[in-house]
């Protein structure tokens, strides 16, 4: 455990998840080593990555991408006004990349590199806190903000 909570899952936690030896699970991720793994060994080492590493910090808590996009407590998944979407571009975009049929259930990515599974779930996400009061606060605070206009990375979450 970390003093900002537990650890963060290392490349070493992924190729034992996945399996294989990390020497593997690094071809795998970075796809453009010398001696390149098999499509399917790619793909078994990105889903574990997508699982283990893949986390998104919102205001509401911190969201594993792997996992379906979770409706905030209290609340339907999507608001109201966005439970049935009407206009015909957004009806396209959803017709490509919506696997959901917006139900938001099958929006966590198994695989984050392809492009289908990133939209999905960027699409339930939006979808589902674009109403979400808490995103309207400042994102830093004012003495975070000062340190980066000095050239420092702040402490504290960013």
């Amino acid at each position: 455990m970390t003093p900002s909570g537990p650890a963060k899952p290392t490349l070493r936690d992924v190729a034992k998840a996945a399996g294989v030896h990390m020497t593997t699970a690094s071809r795998a991720l970075s796809g453009t080593a010398a001696r390149p793994v098999s499509a399917r060994m790619a793909e078994r080492v990105r889903r574990v990555a997508t699982e283990l590493l893949m986390e998104l910090a919102t205001p509401s808590g911190d969201l594993n991408l792997g996992k379906d996009v979770p409706a905030q407590p209290g609340l339907p998944l999507f608001p109201e006004d966005l439970g049935a979407i009407r206009g015909p571009e957004f009806v396209a975009l959803l017709a490509e990349y919506d696997r959901t049929g917006g139900t938001g259930i099958g929006s966590g990515a198994d695989d984050w590199a392809k492009l289908p599974q990133r939209m999905n779930y960027i699409l339930n996400l939006f979808r589902s806190r674009q109403q979400d009061g808490a995103l309207l606060r400042p994102p830093f605070t004012d003495a975070q903000w000062a340190e980066m206009q000095e050239g420092r990375v702040p402490p504290g979450d960013l």
